[in-house]
């Protein structure tokens, strides 16, 4: 095999074997990178309709995309051989490194526990799952980066159908002899159901999890036998030692979280990995706080951990008044941790281990403090003591809520009654007074509000996963949660109003803005400052920015605490001020107040970090990315940590891993890192090769497109025309009516020199095409074309746009017309009527009349959403701004269009063709005003931007050196 070449990757030496398969290094050909290619054995899958699903199966396993699963590049059959060709991970698998004689720290390893888990729960939210995970598995590489290996193999050759049967059909765990080695090392790792042969799911994944976590920090297996068929017993039968015992100074909370994990009923583990990286992240956080105190404080020692303030532990109520309801002690805990456990952050201690450990009887008087120790050894800051009095047939419930540090009062304290078969009601009512009682954190007065206007348990524990989403900037889930809310109460306003602001965030108008109106329909329900809230954001929906800052300025007059208003106003600040020539730096003291309210708010630490990134402040980029490192795993800014390592700080790893992950990452989300690294980071050239990823042809016909006019858009933006002509080209095959837009605007800039044949040709083509459905819009998703239904009034307007640059004002002028018959359309705002406004300042201007140019630009509103100014050159009236700096400059006012000549450089991609150009323009106004200071760093940007144009542009970047030149010999 060494020298072969298989597809285009190139067998350099074998590396490794395995049951599974040999493991060669090879060299990928065509990217020129080392791979590890794993060869499968040939009696693995020798039917052809085995191999058929195989191949498709292990595609789609390759799909999901995570910083800690190792990168699966390509998986295809070459002269009867089945290869996968994956990242090659250079560093030590985690059985070498339990096996040195100095094993990791406990927090080392929890960090390498939560990184799998991490994985874990990205592969579980697809579905898929590992089954044989172990320490072999599991590589730990550069800087402590860990990546699991061979995600979802073992489940595609086990579970290969039969011919004609299907997945379903076929037992789970083959075990012939040519597995028997592989298998003997597994077993240790295998869940009981696994054992059997039965039917598998991410349950078994979290026992696999948990058995090799369990030897990471006791020091030994939790099952383990003298042979095979030993150790296969012991894990159907024995039950592990407590891993406490084994190592005194494991938390206690871990030992819970483990014994969870391993526990023979799959039913009372974890679900899957998304709901055990939770617990985990929270407990990573207490160990960290212990083993590395801050300045100036001491370790706090002894055997647990800093208990959690966000964890619960329900202890077993008195019971009295009545011998057969006596099942209620231990009923009630599973009840009411049933409840609690999940509603937002908070977690509960698993009953099984409460009940289990609390040898107390539950008929005298409850012990608070004796309970606040117990609840402290599993790691919790607060604890549930309750009574069940019975009487004539009647439950009186009441419940309390104390925290473990100063259990000499309850912090909460509900109650309940009712006849015996609504005690589920009743445990409800319970669950939704603690709560509306007791809330802490910095959005608790949110959850105070929902606990206050929804009476609907189910909808409000829904909306509490909505607010834990958000804060992790998962806005898809976010959005489902509240979803549910409003399901659960359609008449939960405030459900109604975070559904909508999540549904901006996420690039989803259509939600946002059809949640906003449902906010407005039962506003009744919200108190007045909550109402002023949604007004606020009403504002930003409608992209009237300038009132959107007024309505959060006034309202943080009022209310100056307020994390929401401080989050919404600096978003505001960071999205839109650009557009008026203020810089991203403006927002930033917004959102340091964000961050004094919050100090692990996500958002906030990713915009500081774009803040620093934009006026290349190394060390703020970095103080930011360490501050929030352990917050993103698993979060939707994940890529964007990545991209901020690769361009604002060069990392050259973080930037091949980028490019590798944007493979698997949504179109939206491709779309927002090329936005962000080229109008924050400032890195063109590194954009274009990201926008790339937008044309992989896996992606439908109308993303395609959009990702070549993006390229397009960037390469103009460093002044090579003729490659930006190619791209559009490649656009126009795939999506006629959205390249025929921006082929229009790029050839009408008033800064290119564009033969007077080509203009008439591209207005006349734009009247022959069919823009009232451009091919494939009906499937687009609304960011890859934000123009639909808007086709005719943008074609009226870019043939006007053509007409003056052909020397036709009168033309102009009756499109003008024809745009203003045709009207706004819902949820347009006011860009209709702008574009009016704006074609007839441009005739205005061809007729040599820049006073009422202007006045007719002055005109426009130029409100525009967030996603609408970022994903869309029309409605962020780019044209405009530059024409109208230039009318200022003429009309003898200079310092009135600086401001306008600087809002190109951090807004979208769609600004970024104006950029060299404007910095040009500011070196001339600079130059004439005498600071020659400004003068020269403008032209020397302009040339910089502009150092690999096409040769007819060369001449003006040597007039720019030339004049930089001149003014620095003065």
């Amino acid at each position: 095999m060494i020298g072969k070449t298989l597809s285009h990757f190139r067998v350099v030496e074998k590396i490794g074997e395995g049951g599974m398969g040999v493991i060669y290094r090879a060299v990928d050909e065509r990217l020129h990178r080392d791979v590890a290619l794993k060869v499968l054995p040939p009696h693995r899958v020798e039917d052809p309709e085995r191999r058929a699903w195989f191949l498709r199966e292990a595609r789609a396993a390759a799909a999901v995309a995570h910083p800690n699963l190792a990168t699966v590049y390509e998986v295809d059959e070459k002269d009867g051989q089945i290869f996968i060709a994956m990242e090659l991970v250079d560093g030590e698998n985690l059985g070498e490194i339990l096996a040195r004689p100095d094993p990791p720290s406990l927090p080392d390893l929890l960090d390498v526990a939560l990184q799998v888990a991490d994985g874990l729960a990205e592969a579980h939210s697809r579905r898929i799952v590992h089954l044989d995970l172990k320490p072999e598995n599991v590589m730990v590489g550069r800087h402590g980066r860990v990546k699991v290996l061979d995600f979802g193999l073992a489940r595609l050759l086990g579970a290969a159908p039969r011919p004609g049967g299907t997945p379903d059909d076929v037992p789970t765990l083959s075990l012939d002899r040519a597995d028997a080695k592989r298998v003997a090392g597994t077993a240790y790792y295998m869940s009981p159901e696994q054992a059997l042969g039965r039917p598998l799911d991410e349950r078994s994944d979290v026992f696999s999890f948990g058995a090799m976590v369990y030897e990471m920090v006791a020091g030994v297996k939790p099952f383990r036998g003298e042979n095979l068929t030993a150790t296969l017993a012991k894990i159907l039968e024995a039950e592990p030692k407590r891993p406490g015992a084994l190592r005194p100074d494991l938390p206690a909370a871990l030992e819970v979280i483990l014994l969870r994990c391993l526990n023979k009923d799959p039913a009372a583990r974890y679900p899957d990995a998304v709901a055990l990286l939770a617990d985990l992240r929270r407990l990573r956080t207490g160990v960290r706080d212990r083993a590395e105190p801050g300045p100036g404080r001491e370790g706090a020692g002894g055997e647990h951990p800093a208990p959690s303030p966000a964890t619960i532990a329900v202890f077993p109520f008195s019971v009295r008044g009545g011998g057969e309801y006596g099942f209620l002690r231990e009923g009630l805990v599973d009840l009411l941790t049933t409840k609690l456990d999940g509603a937002g952050e908070i977690r509960c201690v698993d009953a099984h281990v409460i009940l289990c450990c609390s040898g107390r009887e539950g008929q005298g008087p409850q012990d608070p403090a004796g309970h606040a120790e117990e609840a402290r050894r599993f790691g919790a800051g607060l604890f549930v003591l309750g009574n069940v009095l019975a009487m004539g047939g009647v439950l009186h419930l009441d419940a309390s809520l104390y925290e473990t540090g100063d259990p000499a009062r309850a912090v909460a304290k509900a109650t309940a009654q009712g006849e015996a078969d609504r005690i589920f009601e009743m445990v409800d009512d319970l669950t939704v007074n603690l709560l509306a009682d007791r809330c802490g954190g910095p959005d608790s007065r949110f959850t105070r509000i929902a606990a206050m206007t929804s009476r609907s348990f189910p909808a409000l524990k829904a909306y509490l996963e909505g607010e834990r989403e958000m804060r992790a900037m998962r806005r898809g889930p976010a959005i489902e949660a509240f979803g549910r809310a409003v399901q659960e109460d359609p008449g939960f306003a405030l459900a109604w109003y975070r559904r909508s602001v999540a549904g901006l965030w996420a690039g989803r108008p259509g939600i946002a803005l059809e949640s906003m109106r449902r906010a407005v329909d039962h506003a009744a329900r919200l108190s007045e400052r909550d109402r002023q809230l949604v007004e606020a954001f009403q504002a930003v929906l409608r992209g009237a920015n300038d009132e959107a800052e007024r309505l959060y300025r006034d309202f943080l007059g009022s209310y100056p605490d307020d994390l929401e208003a401080w989050y919404q106003l600096a978003e505001v600040l960071f999205h839109y001020g650009p557009q008026r020539g203020r810089s991203l730096a403006d927002s930033r003291p917004a959102w340091e107040r964000v961050l004094d309210l919050d100090p692990n708010h996500l958002n906030g630490l990713l915009h500081l970090a774009w803040i620093a990134a934009s006026v290349g402040d190394r060390r703020g980029v970095e103080r930011a990315l360490r501050h929030g490192d352990h917050l993103i795993l698993g979060t939707d800014a994940s890529i964007w940590w990545l991209a901020l390592g690769a361009f604002a700080l060069g990392d050259a790893s973080d930037r091949e891993e980028l490019l590798v992950r944007l493979g698997g990452v949504t179109d939206y989300s491709v779309n927002l890192t090329v936005i962000f690294v080229s109008a924050y980071a400032g890195d063109i050239r590194g954009a274009a090769d990201l926008a790339a990823a937008l044309t992989d042809p896996v992606r439908s016909p109308a993303v395609r497109a959009r990702g070549h006019v993006i390229r397009a858009h960037l390469e103009l933006a460093l002044g090579r025309r003729s490659a930006a002509r190619r791209d559009l080209d490649a656009a126009g095959a795939l999506h006629r009516g959205i390249a025929a837009q921006h082929g229009a605007l790029l050839t009408a800039l008033p800064f290119l020199e564009v033969p007077r044949e080509e203009i008439a040709r591209v207005r006349e083509e734009l009247g022959s095409l069919d823009h009232a459905a451009p091919p494939g819009t009906e499937t687009a998703p609304l960011w890859a074309n934000p123009h639909q239904g808007l086709e005719e009034q943008l074609r009226a307007y870019l043939q006007g746009l053509l007409s003056v640059r052909l020397g036709e004002p009168d033309r102009a002028e009756a499109l003008a017309a024809e745009i203003e018959r045709l009207g706004d359309l819902p949820d347009s705002g006011h860009l209709v009527r702008d574009l009016g406004a704006n074609l007839r300042g441009h005739a205005a201007a061809a007729r040599g009349e820049p006073g009422r140019a202007l006045a007719h630009l002055e005109r426009a509103r130029m409100e525009a959403r967030f996603d609408q100014s970022f994903l869309s050159p029309f409605h962020s009236q780019a044209y405009e701004r530059f024409a109208r700096a230039a009318l200022l400059t003429g009309l003898g006012r200079p310092r009135e269009s600086l401001p306008w000549y600087g809002s190109f450089a951090q807004n979208s991609v769609y600004d970024l063709v104006y950029l060299a150009p404007s910095h040009f323009h500011r070196g001339e106004i600079h130059e004439r005003l005498g600071e020659a200071e400004a003068a020269v760093r403008h032209y020397t940007r302009f040339a910089d931007l502009w150092s690999e144009c096409d040769p007819g542009l060369r001449g003006r970047v040597e007039a720019a050196r030339d004049r930089a030149a001149r003014l620095r010999g003065r």
